[in-house]
Protein backbone atom coordinates (compact mmCIF):
# COMPACT_ATOMS: atom_id res chain seq x y z
CA UNK A 1 0.00 0.00 0.00
CA UNK A 2 1.43 3.50 -1.36
CA UNK A 3 0.47 6.68 0.91
CA UNK A 4 1.24 10.18 -0.87
CA UNK A 5 0.19 13.35 1.26
CA UNK A 6 1.06 16.97 1.08
CA UNK A 7 1.07 17.92 4.67
CA UNK A 8 2.39 21.28 4.46
CA UNK A 9 5.04 21.46 6.64
CA UNK A 10 6.03 17.68 8.89
CA UNK A 11 6.17 19.54 12.30
CA UNK A 12 3.31 21.49 11.98
CA UNK A 13 0.86 18.54 10.56
CA UNK A 14 2.36 16.78 14.05
CA UNK A 15 1.24 19.45 16.10
CA UNK A 16 -2.26 19.68 14.64
CA UNK A 17 -2.80 15.81 15.10
CA UNK A 18 -1.11 15.77 18.29
CA UNK A 19 0.53 12.85 17.50
CA UNK A 20 4.41 11.89 17.47
CA UNK A 21 6.00 10.36 14.24
CA UNK A 22 5.86 7.17 14.91
CA UNK A 23 1.86 7.16 16.20
CA UNK A 24 1.33 9.25 12.82
CA UNK A 25 2.74 7.10 10.41
CA UNK A 26 0.84 4.15 11.89
CA UNK A 27 -1.78 6.23 11.80
CA UNK A 28 -1.50 6.47 7.90
CA UNK A 29 -1.04 2.49 7.41
CA UNK A 30 0.67 2.71 4.75
CA UNK A 31 4.13 0.27 3.32
CA UNK A 32 5.55 3.25 1.79
CA UNK A 33 4.62 6.32 3.03
CA UNK A 34 5.81 9.46 0.54
CA UNK A 35 5.27 13.09 2.05
CA UNK A 36 5.44 16.32 0.16
CA UNK A 37 6.45 19.84 1.44
CA UNK A 38 7.63 19.16 4.25
CA UNK A 39 9.32 22.81 4.87
CA UNK A 40 12.18 21.38 7.10
CA UNK A 41 16.19 21.58 6.45
CA UNK A 42 18.71 19.04 7.41
CA UNK A 43 19.34 21.24 11.02
CA UNK A 44 16.07 21.28 11.84
CA UNK A 45 15.50 17.64 12.31
CA UNK A 46 15.72 16.32 15.45
CA UNK A 47 14.94 12.85 17.43
CA UNK A 48 11.11 13.34 16.72
CA UNK A 49 11.04 14.00 13.26
CA UNK A 50 14.68 12.29 11.55
CA UNK A 51 12.66 8.74 12.16
CA UNK A 52 10.51 6.83 13.11
CA UNK A 53 10.53 3.45 15.55
CA UNK A 54 9.82 0.56 12.19
CA UNK A 55 10.01 2.73 9.72
CA UNK A 56 13.57 4.03 7.67
CA UNK A 57 13.44 7.60 5.49
CA UNK A 58 14.92 8.72 2.86
CA UNK A 59 15.09 12.73 2.72
CA UNK A 60 15.68 15.94 -0.16
CA UNK A 61 15.63 19.19 1.98
CA UNK A 62 15.81 22.16 0.19
CA UNK A 63 19.12 23.92 -0.68
CA UNK A 64 17.48 27.12 -1.94
CA UNK A 65 15.74 28.55 1.01
CA UNK A 66 14.51 27.31 4.70
CA UNK A 67 10.84 26.59 5.40
CA UNK A 68 9.98 25.71 1.80
CA UNK A 69 9.52 22.73 -0.40
CA UNK A 70 11.34 19.28 1.33
CA UNK A 71 9.93 15.76 0.61
CA UNK A 72 10.35 12.60 2.49
CA UNK A 73 9.86 9.07 1.90
CA UNK A 74 9.11 6.80 4.86
CA UNK A 75 9.49 2.67 4.04
CA UNK A 76 8.30 0.49 6.55
CA UNK A 77 11.36 -2.44 7.69
CA UNK A 78 9.57 -5.29 5.70
CA UNK A 79 10.03 -3.00 2.77
CA UNK A 80 13.69 -1.41 3.06
CA UNK A 81 14.54 -0.50 -0.42
CA UNK A 82 17.78 -1.31 -2.34
CA UNK A 83 18.64 1.88 -3.71
CA UNK A 84 17.43 5.64 -2.89
CA UNK A 85 18.28 8.55 -4.45
CA UNK A 86 17.62 11.98 -4.57
CA UNK A 87 16.33 14.39 -7.53
CA UNK A 88 15.91 14.05 -11.12
CA UNK A 89 18.59 15.71 -12.86
CA UNK A 90 20.96 13.33 -11.26
CA UNK A 91 23.01 16.43 -10.10
CA UNK A 92 23.87 15.64 -6.93
CA UNK A 93 26.25 12.87 -5.87
CA UNK A 94 25.52 10.16 -7.60
CA UNK A 95 25.83 7.13 -4.79
CA UNK A 96 26.41 3.79 -5.86
CA UNK A 97 23.34 2.54 -4.58
CA UNK A 98 21.44 5.26 -6.30
CA UNK A 99 18.91 4.57 -8.85
CA UNK A 100 20.17 4.78 -12.03
CA UNK A 101 19.05 4.95 -15.55
CA UNK A 102 20.30 8.56 -15.96
CA UNK A 103 19.44 10.51 -19.22
CA UNK A 104 22.34 12.49 -20.33
CA UNK A 105 19.77 14.88 -22.53
CA UNK A 106 19.66 18.39 -22.50
CA UNK A 107 16.64 18.34 -20.53
CA UNK A 108 18.72 16.71 -17.68
CA UNK A 109 21.29 18.85 -18.01
CA UNK A 110 19.82 22.42 -17.99
CA UNK A 111 19.97 25.13 -15.28
CA UNK A 112 15.95 25.31 -14.24
CA UNK A 113 15.83 22.01 -14.01
CA UNK A 114 19.02 21.54 -11.60
CA UNK A 115 17.57 24.72 -9.66
CA UNK A 116 14.51 22.96 -9.32
CA UNK A 117 16.64 19.82 -7.82
CA UNK A 118 18.14 22.19 -5.20
CA UNK A 119 14.47 22.99 -3.49
CA UNK A 120 14.06 19.54 -2.50
CA UNK A 121 11.57 18.07 -4.98
CA UNK A 122 11.96 14.56 -5.68
CA UNK A 123 13.31 11.16 -3.53
CA UNK A 124 13.29 7.90 -5.25
CA UNK A 125 13.65 4.60 -3.79
CA UNK A 126 14.09 1.26 -5.56
CA UNK A 127 12.71 -2.09 -4.34
CA UNK A 128 12.83 -5.58 -5.26
CA UNK A 129 10.14 -7.19 -6.28
CA UNK A 130 9.53 -10.73 -5.10
CA UNK A 131 6.05 -11.28 -6.06
CA UNK A 132 3.65 -10.09 -8.41
CA UNK A 133 -0.39 -11.38 -8.12
CA UNK A 134 -3.61 -10.06 -9.92
CA UNK A 135 -5.43 -7.27 -9.42
CA UNK A 136 -8.79 -6.09 -11.03
CA UNK A 137 -6.58 -5.22 -14.47
CA UNK A 138 -6.25 -8.96 -14.30
CA UNK A 139 -3.19 -10.45 -15.91
CA UNK A 140 -0.32 -9.44 -13.02
CA UNK A 141 2.27 -7.41 -13.58
CA UNK A 142 4.45 -9.41 -16.40
CA UNK A 143 8.29 -8.88 -16.08
CA UNK A 144 10.62 -6.44 -13.96
CA UNK A 145 12.96 -7.58 -10.97
CA UNK A 146 11.80 -3.88 -8.78
CA UNK A 147 9.78 -1.12 -7.99
CA UNK A 148 10.98 2.06 -8.29
CA UNK A 149 8.52 4.73 -6.21
CA UNK A 150 8.85 8.19 -7.24
CA UNK A 151 7.67 10.91 -4.66
CA UNK A 152 7.48 14.29 -6.39
CA UNK A 153 6.65 18.09 -5.59
CA UNK A 154 5.85 19.79 -8.56
CA UNK A 155 6.40 23.44 -9.16
CA UNK A 156 3.26 25.38 -8.86
CA UNK A 157 2.62 27.89 -12.00
CA UNK A 158 0.43 31.30 -10.15
CA UNK A 159 -2.06 32.19 -12.81
CA UNK A 160 -0.72 35.95 -11.85
CA UNK A 161 2.86 34.88 -11.82
CA UNK A 162 3.99 32.75 -15.10
CA UNK A 163 7.98 33.38 -14.45
CA UNK A 164 7.66 29.44 -12.77
CA UNK A 165 6.00 28.38 -16.32
CA UNK A 166 9.27 26.94 -17.99
CA UNK A 167 10.23 25.59 -14.72
CA UNK A 168 7.70 23.41 -14.39
CA UNK A 169 7.62 22.43 -18.30
CA UNK A 170 11.21 20.94 -17.80
CA UNK A 171 10.34 19.44 -14.68
CA UNK A 172 7.47 17.15 -15.97
CA UNK A 173 9.69 16.40 -19.15
CA UNK A 174 12.47 15.30 -17.35
CA UNK A 175 10.21 13.11 -14.94
CA UNK A 176 8.93 11.32 -18.47
CA UNK A 177 12.71 10.87 -19.55
CA UNK A 178 13.67 9.54 -16.74
CA UNK A 179 10.77 7.09 -15.89
CA UNK A 180 11.19 5.73 -19.51
CA UNK A 181 14.96 5.27 -18.78
CA UNK A 182 13.81 3.40 -15.62
CA UNK A 183 11.05 1.42 -17.58
CA UNK A 184 13.34 0.71 -20.63
CA UNK A 185 16.10 -0.71 -18.26
CA UNK A 186 13.06 -3.13 -16.78
CA UNK A 187 11.95 -1.53 -13.62
CA UNK A 188 8.64 -1.00 -12.64
CA UNK A 189 7.37 2.45 -11.69
CA UNK A 190 4.82 4.23 -9.63
CA UNK A 191 5.06 8.13 -9.35
CA UNK A 192 3.16 9.95 -6.69
CA UNK A 193 3.31 13.55 -4.83
CA UNK A 194 1.64 16.96 -5.57
CA UNK A 195 1.73 17.27 -9.17
CA UNK A 196 0.18 21.04 -8.90
CA UNK A 197 -2.03 19.71 -11.96
CA UNK A 198 -5.11 18.82 -12.84
CA UNK A 199 -5.86 15.86 -15.11
CA UNK A 200 -9.33 16.33 -16.40
CA UNK A 201 -11.79 18.94 -16.26
CA UNK A 202 -13.57 16.85 -13.63
CA UNK A 203 -10.70 17.04 -11.05
CA UNK A 204 -10.86 20.52 -10.52
CA UNK A 205 -14.00 22.53 -9.35
CA UNK A 206 -12.23 25.71 -10.66
CA UNK A 207 -11.90 24.51 -14.09
CA UNK A 208 -15.62 23.34 -14.27
CA UNK A 209 -16.75 27.15 -13.97
CA UNK A 210 -13.98 28.12 -16.28
CA UNK A 211 -12.62 25.10 -18.54
CA UNK A 212 -9.81 27.86 -20.29
CA UNK A 213 -7.59 27.14 -16.17
CA UNK A 214 -7.01 23.89 -17.70
CA UNK A 215 -5.46 25.12 -20.71
CA UNK A 216 -1.35 25.65 -19.85
CA UNK A 217 1.47 24.15 -21.95
CA UNK A 218 2.81 22.23 -19.16
CA UNK A 219 -0.93 20.32 -18.73
CA UNK A 220 -0.92 19.41 -22.38
CA UNK A 221 2.41 18.10 -22.36
CA UNK A 222 1.56 16.31 -19.07
CA UNK A 223 -1.23 14.66 -20.45
CA UNK A 224 0.34 13.42 -23.30
CA UNK A 225 1.38 10.31 -21.15
CA UNK A 226 -1.45 9.77 -18.87
CA UNK A 227 -4.39 7.29 -19.66
CA UNK A 228 -7.03 5.32 -16.91
CA UNK A 229 -7.21 1.99 -18.96
CA UNK A 230 -6.13 -0.65 -16.75
CA UNK A 231 -6.12 -3.54 -19.85
CA UNK A 232 -4.31 -1.63 -22.27
CA UNK A 233 -1.74 1.48 -22.95
CA UNK A 234 -3.94 3.14 -25.00
CA UNK A 235 -5.39 6.38 -24.87
CA UNK A 236 -8.81 6.93 -22.48
CA UNK A 237 -11.54 8.15 -24.05
CA UNK A 238 -11.79 11.34 -22.17
CA UNK A 239 -8.58 12.47 -23.99
CA UNK A 240 -8.59 10.94 -27.39
CA UNK A 241 -6.24 14.16 -29.31
CA UNK A 242 -3.23 13.80 -26.94
CA UNK A 243 -1.88 11.13 -28.80
CA UNK A 244 -2.07 12.70 -32.17
CA UNK A 245 -0.66 15.98 -30.58
CA UNK A 246 2.31 13.71 -29.02
CA UNK A 247 5.97 14.43 -30.21
CA UNK A 248 7.11 11.19 -28.32
CA UNK A 249 6.70 7.80 -30.19
CA UNK A 250 7.89 5.94 -27.22
CA UNK A 251 4.81 3.99 -26.03
CA UNK A 252 5.72 4.56 -21.89
CA UNK A 253 2.57 5.52 -20.57
CA UNK A 254 1.48 6.13 -16.87
CA UNK A 255 -1.90 4.92 -15.63
CA UNK A 256 -3.95 7.58 -13.07
CA UNK A 257 -4.70 4.85 -10.51
CA UNK A 258 -7.76 6.65 -9.06
CA UNK A 259 -9.05 7.42 -11.77
CA UNK A 260 -8.74 3.38 -13.44
CA UNK A 261 -11.04 2.47 -11.03
CA UNK A 262 -14.00 5.91 -10.34
CA UNK A 263 -13.91 7.10 -14.02
CA UNK A 264 -17.38 9.29 -13.10
CA UNK A 265 -16.66 9.84 -9.32
CA UNK A 266 -17.37 13.24 -9.04
CA UNK A 267 -15.61 16.04 -5.86
CA UNK A 268 -12.30 13.27 -5.58
CA UNK A 269 -10.40 16.62 -4.47
CA UNK A 270 -7.48 16.58 -2.27
CA UNK A 271 -6.81 20.17 -2.18
CA UNK A 272 -8.79 23.23 -1.10
CA UNK A 273 -7.85 27.06 -0.53
CA UNK A 274 -7.87 27.83 3.02
CA UNK A 275 -8.15 31.22 2.81
CA UNK A 276 -11.47 31.40 0.99
CA UNK A 277 -12.06 27.68 3.78
CA UNK A 278 -13.33 25.96 0.54
CA UNK A 279 -13.08 22.60 1.56
CA UNK A 280 -16.17 23.40 3.91
CA UNK A 281 -18.02 23.06 0.61
CA UNK A 282 -15.54 20.54 -1.24
CA UNK A 283 -14.38 23.31 -3.55
CA UNK A 284 -11.42 22.41 -4.93
CA UNK A 285 -8.89 20.44 -7.03
CA UNK A 286 -7.53 16.81 -7.29
CA UNK A 287 -3.72 17.32 -7.62
CA UNK A 288 -2.37 14.81 -5.37
CA UNK A 289 -1.82 11.56 -8.05
CA UNK A 290 -0.74 7.91 -7.81
CA UNK A 291 0.12 7.07 -11.50
CA UNK A 292 2.27 3.89 -12.07
CA UNK A 293 3.54 2.57 -15.29
CA UNK A 294 1.19 0.31 -17.86
CA UNK A 295 3.25 -3.05 -16.37
CA UNK A 296 1.45 -2.31 -13.00
CA UNK A 297 -2.19 -2.52 -14.59
CA UNK A 298 -2.93 -5.59 -13.57
CA UNK A 299 -1.79 -5.05 -10.02
CA UNK A 300 -3.62 -2.28 -9.13
CA UNK A 301 -6.41 -2.79 -6.40
CA UNK A 302 -7.56 -0.32 -4.99
CA UNK A 303 -7.51 3.68 -4.33
CA UNK A 304 -8.96 6.38 -2.55
CA UNK A 305 -8.56 9.63 -1.98
CA UNK A 306 -8.99 10.02 2.14
CA UNK A 307 -11.11 14.28 2.38
CA UNK A 308 -11.88 13.08 5.91
CA UNK A 309 -8.43 13.23 7.47
CA UNK A 310 -7.55 16.64 8.27
CA UNK A 311 -4.06 18.43 9.10
CA UNK A 312 -3.38 19.80 6.01
CA UNK A 313 -4.95 21.89 3.26
CA UNK A 314 -4.26 18.45 1.12
CA UNK A 315 -5.72 15.19 1.99
CA UNK A 316 -3.76 11.61 1.47
CA UNK A 317 -4.49 9.30 -1.45
CA UNK A 318 -3.30 5.87 -1.50
CA UNK A 319 -3.28 3.09 -3.39
CA UNK A 320 -2.82 -1.02 -3.26
CA UNK A 321 -1.01 -3.19 -5.35
CA UNK A 322 -0.93 -6.72 -5.28
CA UNK A 323 2.38 -6.90 -5.03
CA UNK A 324 5.06 -8.48 -2.55
CA UNK A 325 8.46 -6.02 -1.78
CA UNK A 326 11.57 -7.98 -0.80
CA UNK A 327 13.51 -6.17 2.22
CA UNK A 328 17.03 -5.22 1.75
CA UNK A 329 19.48 -5.98 4.40
CA UNK A 330 21.02 -3.27 4.99
CA UNK A 331 19.06 -0.18 4.28
CA UNK A 332 21.08 2.70 1.08
CA UNK A 333 23.12 5.46 2.07
CA UNK A 334 20.82 7.85 1.75
CA UNK A 335 18.82 6.82 4.85
CA UNK A 336 18.71 9.18 7.51
CA UNK A 337 20.20 6.96 10.16
CA UNK A 338 23.01 7.30 8.53
CA UNK A 339 22.97 11.06 9.24
CA UNK A 340 26.20 11.61 11.18
CA UNK A 341 24.74 14.07 13.57
CA UNK A 342 22.01 11.60 15.04
CA UNK A 343 25.09 8.66 15.12
CA UNK A 344 27.07 9.98 18.24
CA UNK A 345 29.70 11.41 16.19
CA UNK A 346 30.84 15.03 17.05
CA UNK A 347 30.54 17.54 14.40
CA UNK A 348 31.77 20.21 16.10
CA UNK A 349 34.28 21.63 18.61
CA UNK A 350 31.69 23.55 20.47
CA UNK A 351 29.97 20.49 20.85
CA UNK A 352 32.37 18.81 22.68
CA UNK A 353 32.07 21.72 25.23
CA UNK A 354 28.22 21.77 25.51
CA UNK A 355 27.98 18.21 26.03
CA UNK A 356 30.26 18.32 29.24
CA UNK A 357 28.25 18.38 32.89
CA UNK A 358 27.71 22.09 33.83
CA UNK A 359 29.38 22.63 37.41
CA UNK A 360 27.09 24.84 39.49
CA UNK A 361 29.53 26.82 42.45
CA UNK A 362 27.66 26.25 45.88
CA UNK A 363 27.50 29.36 47.72
CA UNK A 364 29.91 31.40 49.45
CA UNK A 365 29.37 30.43 53.89
CA UNK A 366 30.47 32.41 56.24
CA UNK A 367 32.92 32.03 58.85
CA UNK A 368 32.95 32.25 62.57
CA UNK A 369 34.80 35.92 62.18
CA UNK A 370 32.41 37.32 59.49
CA UNK A 371 30.88 40.12 60.37
CA UNK A 372 28.87 43.12 58.50
CA UNK A 373 30.99 46.58 59.07
CA UNK A 374 28.69 50.01 59.84
CA UNK A 375 29.79 51.81 57.07
CA UNK A 376 27.72 49.87 54.52
CA UNK A 377 29.85 47.18 53.02
CA UNK A 378 29.73 43.20 54.14
CA UNK A 379 32.24 40.66 54.82
CA UNK A 380 31.71 37.51 52.94
CA UNK A 381 34.92 35.81 55.39
CA UNK A 382 36.36 33.47 52.91
CA UNK A 383 39.57 32.47 55.17
CA UNK A 384 40.61 29.25 52.54
CA UNK A 385 43.12 31.38 51.16
CA UNK A 386 43.60 33.89 53.13
CA UNK A 387 41.97 36.78 50.94
CA UNK A 388 38.79 39.44 52.50
CA UNK A 389 36.48 39.88 49.86
CA UNK A 390 34.15 42.99 50.50
CA UNK A 391 31.20 44.49 49.43
CA UNK A 392 30.34 48.21 49.47
CA UNK A 393 26.61 48.55 49.35
CA UNK A 394 24.91 51.43 47.42
CA UNK A 395 23.08 54.37 49.19
CA UNK A 396 19.61 54.35 47.63
CA UNK A 397 18.33 57.75 49.18
CA UNK A 398 19.95 59.34 46.14
CA UNK A 399 18.72 57.95 43.56
CA UNK A 400 14.65 58.61 45.05
CA UNK A 401 12.89 60.69 43.39
CA UNK A 402 10.09 62.69 45.23
CA UNK A 403 8.17 64.42 42.34
CA UNK A 404 8.49 64.75 38.52
CA UNK A 405 9.56 68.05 38.70
CA UNK A 406 12.61 67.23 41.01
CA UNK A 407 14.46 64.97 38.45
CA UNK A 408 14.58 68.53 36.45
CA UNK A 409 16.03 70.73 38.99
CA UNK A 410 19.92 70.87 39.67
CA UNK A 411 20.97 68.99 42.86
CA UNK A 412 19.53 70.64 46.06
CA UNK A 413 21.02 71.35 49.79
CA UNK A 414 20.33 68.59 52.48
CA UNK A 415 18.17 71.21 53.88
CA UNK A 416 15.99 72.53 50.55
CA UNK A 417 15.43 68.28 49.92
CA UNK A 418 13.50 68.22 53.51
CA UNK A 419 11.56 71.65 52.31
CA UNK A 420 10.70 70.00 49.28
CA UNK A 421 9.75 66.83 50.83
CA UNK A 422 7.19 68.87 53.56
CA UNK A 423 5.14 70.26 50.37
CA UNK A 424 4.27 66.93 49.33
CA UNK A 425 3.28 66.18 45.49
CA UNK A 426 2.48 68.96 43.28
CA UNK A 427 -1.69 70.42 43.23
CA UNK A 428 -3.33 70.64 40.23
CA UNK A 429 -5.93 73.41 39.34
CA UNK A 430 -9.24 72.41 37.72
CA UNK A 431 -7.90 73.04 34.65
CA UNK A 432 -5.34 70.33 34.45
CA UNK A 433 -2.73 72.87 34.78
CA UNK A 434 -0.30 72.97 38.27
CA UNK A 435 -0.22 75.44 40.53
CA UNK A 436 3.70 74.57 41.93
CA UNK A 437 5.97 73.42 39.39
CA UNK A 438 4.38 73.19 36.57
CA UNK A 439 4.18 69.02 35.89
CA UNK A 440 0.02 67.35 36.17
CA UNK A 441 -1.70 65.20 34.01
CA UNK A 442 -4.56 66.49 32.12
CA UNK A 443 -8.06 65.94 32.90
CA UNK A 444 -8.87 62.36 31.66
CA UNK A 445 -11.57 63.00 29.33
CA UNK A 446 -15.28 61.28 29.80
CA UNK A 447 -15.77 57.74 28.75
CA UNK A 448 -18.21 58.85 25.90
CA UNK A 449 -16.02 60.41 24.45
CA UNK A 450 -13.24 57.65 24.15
CA UNK A 451 -16.16 55.47 22.56
CA UNK A 452 -16.63 57.97 20.06
CA UNK A 453 -13.00 57.44 18.89
CA UNK A 454 -12.64 53.75 18.97
CA UNK A 455 -16.04 52.93 18.19
CA UNK A 456 -16.34 50.05 15.58
CA UNK A 457 -16.99 50.76 12.08
CA UNK A 458 -20.38 50.02 10.66
CA UNK A 459 -20.76 46.38 9.40
CA UNK A 460 -20.52 45.94 5.52
CA UNK A 461 -23.96 43.15 4.58
CA UNK A 462 -23.40 40.90 1.96
CA UNK A 463 -25.94 41.26 -0.89
CA UNK A 464 -26.69 37.37 -0.83
CA UNK A 465 -27.11 36.54 2.82
CA UNK A 466 -27.22 39.62 4.49
CA UNK A 467 -24.34 38.83 6.69
CA UNK A 468 -21.28 40.31 7.45
CA UNK A 469 -18.32 40.52 4.85
CA UNK A 470 -14.92 40.02 5.93
CA UNK A 471 -12.17 42.36 4.12
CA UNK A 472 -9.69 41.37 2.00
CA UNK A 473 -6.62 42.41 -0.10
CA UNK A 474 -5.93 42.41 -3.78
CA UNK A 475 -2.62 40.92 -4.26
CA UNK A 476 -2.87 40.23 -7.72
CA UNK A 477 -0.68 42.48 -9.78
CA UNK A 478 -2.26 45.13 -11.77
CA UNK A 479 -3.71 49.16 -11.04
CA UNK A 480 -5.64 47.58 -8.29
CA UNK A 481 -2.66 45.92 -6.48
CA UNK A 482 -3.14 46.41 -2.56
CA UNK A 483 -6.57 47.84 -2.37
CA UNK A 484 -8.81 46.54 -0.37
CA UNK A 485 -12.51 45.36 -0.78
CA UNK A 486 -15.21 43.44 1.17
CA UNK A 487 -16.48 40.45 0.20
CA UNK A 488 -19.09 37.65 1.25
CA UNK A 489 -17.29 35.62 4.39
CA UNK A 490 -18.78 32.30 3.44
CA UNK A 491 -16.37 29.83 1.69
CA UNK A 492 -15.99 29.71 -1.79
CA UNK A 493 -17.83 26.87 -3.84
CA UNK A 494 -20.02 26.02 -6.88
CA UNK A 495 -22.24 28.72 -8.75
CA UNK A 496 -26.06 28.15 -7.42
CA UNK A 497 -24.47 27.14 -4.16
CA UNK A 498 -26.50 28.63 -1.29
CA UNK A 499 -24.18 27.64 1.24
CA UNK A 500 -21.56 28.90 -1.11
CA UNK A 501 -19.90 32.58 -1.11
CA UNK A 502 -22.53 35.01 -3.18
CA UNK A 503 -21.25 37.17 -6.07
CA UNK A 504 -21.09 40.29 -3.34
CA UNK A 505 -18.30 43.18 -4.04
CA UNK A 506 -17.61 46.16 -2.65
CA UNK A 507 -13.73 48.61 -2.65
CA UNK A 508 -13.26 50.05 0.59
CA UNK A 509 -12.22 53.18 -1.03
CA UNK A 510 -12.74 55.17 -5.30
CA UNK A 511 -9.95 54.32 -7.45
CA UNK A 512 -7.58 57.13 -7.75
CA UNK A 513 -5.15 56.99 -10.97
CA UNK A 514 -1.64 57.70 -9.74
CA UNK A 515 -0.46 61.02 -11.21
Amino acid sequence: KIVTWNVNGLRAVLKNQGKDLTSFLEGLDGDVICLQETKATRDQLDSTTYAAQGYNAYFSFSRAKTGYSGVVTFCREGVTPLRAEEGLSGVFERREDGVGCYCESSVTSSPELQTLDNEGRCVMTEHALKECGSGLGGGGCGLGSSLVVVNLYCPRVDADNQSRLEYQYKFYEALIERCTAMRSAGKHVVVVGDFNCSIQPIDSAYAQDDPTLLDTPSRKYFLQFIHSDLRSGSQSSSNPSAQAHSPCTDPFRLLDVFRCLHPDTQGAFSWWHTVTDSRKVNYGKRIDLILCSSSLGGCVVSSEVCQGIMGSDHCPVTASFSLTLGKSPRPPSLCSKYFAEFSGKQQTLSSLWSSLPVKVASPLKRSRGDSSHGDGSCDDGSHDNGTHVTTKLKDTKSFTNKSIASFFKPPCEKGEEEEDTLRGPPKCSQDGVTDMDGFCEAPKPLSSEWKCVFSAPKQVLCAGHGEPCVLRTAKKQGPNFNRQFYCCARPAGFKGDTNARCNFFMWTTKFRKKT
